[in-house]
């Protein structure tokens, strides 16, 4: 009986052991423990920025620690924000609280020699109290005109929206390239990039280069950045910009992508002209607005005797012009002063696009230089050598000039009418005869022309028709002749005679000893008139 009796109080001793263990388990689960303990330990801190933490879950905090993990948008957890905001001034924080449960206090002073901050760390049952202090604040608070403090949240609170909305990257770091601030444009753009990553990590990933030089200062001007994807290719370009921020830098990205691609593609474009001109044999100088040579090809070279490596290394147009002088291929000027003034009118003339001159030069060759205006305030220079044409027309115009002379040396008139009717050549005989040099008129002389001429000089006859017919066909002509009667009396033996392509010669003889009675002839075969 005694046995059965221990037996049933010890299940019953059991029993409750068991529920007060499981209920003892239950509350060490339940966060709700936390609640008054982290109340207690904000007690009289209600004006200073304490936080406390469970992990890198905020428990509480005072009004203006909480309005300071605001600044902070764009983190995972409480404790990320707080970091954001501490890592300047404290940048090794988390290794510094790795072994706060064992210390139980710790306090760290911020790097900067400026910045009296300090945070006092805590440990209490799992929880973590932080206190951020400034040992200079010791006088009684001042009381700060409303109005004022109205005007700077205000201000405050356009500038971060200005920063935050801007529509290029903004971001700080630390000398070490560690990303402490980002504003939304960043933050997207990191998202994008690094689709694998957990959505609004921090701290962001740096997605440049270091901007700082290697003394942690930074670099001069913009610099062109690409943006690289996580296996090295480049996703964008921008023009980065870093300014000295204290101990960081403050840096600015502005999307380059639109640049890049013009560029690339007038470098295409521009290798594209030179290998078009390189089969040239025009030599091209093109010059831009600081009258800078920007594009030449081989003909140029060849034509001129300028080596390669003066070319390319973009001497100015007055720099060509002068080793041009030296080599003698230019026109050999008077003196110095008026090779200037000639030079002078030569650009101001390639810019109105009226520049064009034929060079002889001392070695017997000879170059047309043409000068045109180019978009942007450029100029481009042709040179030609035509040497070959200057000689072919020069032996053209000496056998027309010998012609010319041959036909003068004849007693008879001629006059040569091309197809068409007008009069493309006459000799002395021709002017002497009628009275008239068509060489020296100014209009063109037409067979009508020349028809009214000699009918107003001879006596009347049917003739004149006959002979305006014949000028007129191109098809089925032969050779015939006529006599016509001056008013002198004298006669006057008519020749015409068929050339190539439809051109008539006209041949006028004055036969002195025919009587005039025989004047009346008309030795027109009737072959003509069909």
């Amino acid at each position: 009986m005694y046995l059965a009796e221990y037996s049933t109080v010890a299940l019953i001793f059991l029993a409750s052991l068991s529920s007060a263990m499981i209920a003892l388990w239950i509350s060490l689960r339940d966060p709700s423990r936390h609640r008054t303990p982290a109340r207690k330990l904000l007690e009289g801190s209600e004006k200073s920025l304490v936080f406390i933490f469970d992990d890198e879950s905020l428990i509480d905090a005072t009004i203006p620690a909480q309005a300071l993990l605001k600044t902070v948008p764009h983190a995972k957890t409480d404790w990320q924000r707080l970091s954001a905001v501490l890592c300047a001034r404290f940048p090794t924080l988390k290794s510094d609280l790795t072994d706060l449960a064992q210390s139980g206090r710790k306090t760290l002073i911020a790097e900067g020699a400026d910045d009296p901050t300090i945070i006092v760390a805590e440990w209490w049952d799992d929880l973590v109290r932080i206190e951020l202090l400034n040992p200079e604040e010791t006088t009684p608070e001042i009381p700060v005109d409303r109005e004022c403090l109205t005007a700077m949240e205000a201000e405050l609170s356009l500038l971060r929206a200005a920063a935050e909305n801007a529509p290029f990257l903004l971001w700080q770091q630390t000398k070490d390239g560690d990303v402490t601030w980002a504003n939304t444009a960043y933050i997207d753009r990191a998202n994008q990039l690094r689709p694998d990553t957990e959505h609004a990590s921090w701290p962001p990933p740096r997605l440049f280069d270091p901007l700082n030089a290697q003394e942690g200062t930074p670099r001069p001007g913009t610099q062109r950045m690409a943006m690289r994807t996580p296996d090295g290719k480049i996703a964008a370009w921008f023009d980065c910009k870093s300014v000295a921020f204290g101990d960081l830098t403050l840096n600015f990205a502005i999307d380059a992508d639109t640049a890049v691609q013009a560029e690339l593609a007038q470098r295409d474009f521009v290798q594209t002209l030179t290998k078009t001109f390189a089969h040239l044999h025009v030599g091209l100088a093109i010059f831009n607005e600081r009258r800078q040579l920007t594009l030449f090809n081989p003909a140029l070279t060849d034509l001129t005797g300028l080596p390669v490596d003066f070319l390319s290394s973009k001497p100015t147009l007055r720099a060509v012009l002068d080793r041009l002088r030296d080599k003698r291929m230019l026109p050999e000027p008077k003196d110095y002063k008026s090779w200037r003034q000639h030079m002078a009118a030569l650009e101001a003339a390639a810019v109105d696009g009226t520049y064009e001159e034929t060079w002889s030069l001392s070695s017997g060759r000879t170059y047309r230089v043409t000068g045109r205006p180019h978009p942007n305030g450029a100029i481009a220079f042709q040179f030609e050598d035509i040497t070959s044409e200057i000689s072919l027309t020069r032996k053209f115009r000496s056998e027309l000039e010998l012609g010319q002379a041959v036909i003068d040396s004849q007693p008879e008139a001629v006059a040569v009418f091309s197809c068409g009717g007008p009069l493309s050549l006459s000799n002395d005989a021709y002017a002497r005869l009628w009275g008239v040099d068509p060489g020296s008129a100014i209009a063109e002389t037409t067979s009508a022309d020349a028809l009214r001429q000699w009918s107003a000089a001879c006596a009347p006859t049917p003739v004149w028709d006959r002979i305006a017919q014949f000028i007129d066909r191109r098809t089925g002509r032969e050779a015939w002749d006529t006599t016509v009667t001056l008013l002198t009396g004298a006669g006057v033996t008519v020749r015409l005679v068929p050339l190539p392509g439809g051109a008539t010669l006209v041949g006028f003889t004055p036969e002195a000893n025919i009587p005039a009675a025989q004047n009346e002839k008309e030795g027109a075969p009737e072959t003509v008139d069909a």
